[in-house]
């Protein structure tokens, strides 16, 4: 799924298994860091958000570490 909204290039990690108080534990459980190309970050975060496969997208290491970015 990240290869179809990311694209071919980008590459995909699973995430480390760390406690954070602010995130809930089934998202930890099914939490992957998609690296993107440069330049196309808000596109896949787009896409991301649009597609009703994707349960949670953000930019950065947390939810609300940076803005999101207008429609």
């Amino acid at each position: 799924m990240a290869h179809r909204i990311a694209g071919a290039e980008a590459s995909v990690h699973q995430v480390l298994q760390r406690r954070q108080e602010n995130l809930p534990r089934r998202v930890l459980a099914s939490t992957y860091r998609v690296d993107l190309v440069k330049g196309h970050e808000l596109e896949a975060l787009k896409k991301a958000t649009a597609d009703p496969d994707v349960q949670q997208a953000y930019l950065g290491e947390y939810p609300g570490q940076y803005p999101e970015p207008s429609p």
